[in-house]
C-alpha cells in the first residue's frame, strides 16, 4: 500500500498529497506552499475525525459524479496510511466544503482552491507534520 497507489486508484482526477515540516501559523502560506488558492477565510474548520472522514469519502468516490473509485474498505485503509504520521496533538484542520453531507446529497456547496471545475481535501496544520490532501476533477 503505497502513495503512487492511491494517486493511480484515482485515475484522471488530480490528487495533490503533500507532507511538509515546521509549522505554519499563517494559513494563507499553507495553502500557497500547496498550489491552492490562498483564500484562507474560504477554509472550513473541522476535526481530525471529520478531516479522516472526509478524505475516505474523497478517495471512495469522484467529486464530480459520486461514481466509486475504490471500495470503502480499501478507502479506509489508504486512509489510515495517510494519517500515520500525524500527530492529533494541537493540529488545525480544514477543508473547502461540507464533505460528510456529500454521502448523503450530490448537491452542496464547497468552495473552490482551484481553477478545476471540482476540487476538494483536508488541510491540517500541526507543530510536527503539515499535510495536504486535495482532489481535482473535471466534469
Amino acid at each position: 500500500m503505497t502513495i503512487p497507489e492511491i494517486i493511480k486508484k484515482r485515475g484522471s482526477a488530480r490528487t495533490r498529497i503533500n507532507y511538509q515540516d515546521g509549522w505554519y501559523k499563517e494559513l494563507n502560506q499553507l495553502l500557497k506552499l500547496n498550489d491552492l488558492f490562498p483564500e484562507k477565510e474560504s477554509l472550513i474548520e473541522i476535526t481530525l475525525k471529520e478531516a479522516k472522514e472526509i478524505v475516505r469519502i474523497l478517495l471512495q468516490k469522484r467529486i464530480a459524479f459520486s461514481v466509486e473509485m475504490m471500495s470503502f474498505k480499501e478507502a479506509s485503509e489508504y486512509t489510515n496510511l495517510l494519517f500515520s504520521g500525524i500527530n492529533e496533538t494541537e493540529c488545525r484542520c480544514f477543508t473547502n466544503g461540507r464533505w460528510m453531507d456529500y454521502k448523503q446529497s450530490c448537491s452542496f456547496g464547497f468552495n473552490a482552491f482551484t481553477d478545476s471545475t471540482f476540487d476538494g481535501g483536508v488541510l491540517i496544520s500541526s507543530r510536527d507534520t503539515n499535510f495536504c490532501f486535495w482532489i481535482e476533477e473535471e466534469d
